[in-house]
């Protein structure tokens, strides 16, 4: 009596098959799941960015804001700390462009929301709510005149 080694042909594409058809049936519900973590993800960064901006403000006791350029992110301060070119911005941290990091598009009706040295929004009265997007999914961020983020 001898005795059997490994898998047959058919057996081996039999599990090839089963595997690929569970392989269709799940990839759908893991990429809708990707981007919606995605949004997620690029929209709590972008809350960051307004904590780092008011964080810098009332540390320096200097006027900041967040500038949204694109799909690019990024603090910026000013009058510069350092004595050459008091009329120039710093930039505060690091310049994070969504699209690249998230995979997502960036929507908002301005181009900056700035803070004053108090660490409050220096356009009163008004909120501004700026969207975060991809693959149908799409949350949003609305900061209010103050410079609090609100959702």
């Amino acid at each position: 009596m001898s005795h059997r080694r490994g898998f047959t042909l058919i057996e081996t594409l039999l599990a090839i098959v089963i595997v690929a058809t569970l392989t269709l049936i799940g990839y759908p519900k893991v990429s809708r799941a990707m981007a919606q973590t995605n949004v997620q993800s690029a929209r709590t960064a972008l809350a960051n960015m307004f904590s780092k901006a008011r964080a810098a403000a009332t540390q320096t006791s200097r006027t900041t804001a967040v500038r949204l350029v694109g799909n690019t992110v990024f603090v910026t301060a000013k009058p510069r700390l350092t004595a050459a070119g008091a009329s120039v911005i710093d930039t505060v941290g690091t310049v994070l462009n969504l699209n690249t990091a998230y995979g997502v598009t960036l929507s908002a009706s301005v181009d900056s929301i700035g803070f004053d040295p108090r660490g409050l929004g220096s356009n009163f009265g008004t909120s501004t709510t700026i969207s975060v997007a991809r693959s149908g999914h799409s949350q949003s961020i609305t900061v209010d005149g103050l410079g609090r983020v609100l959702k």
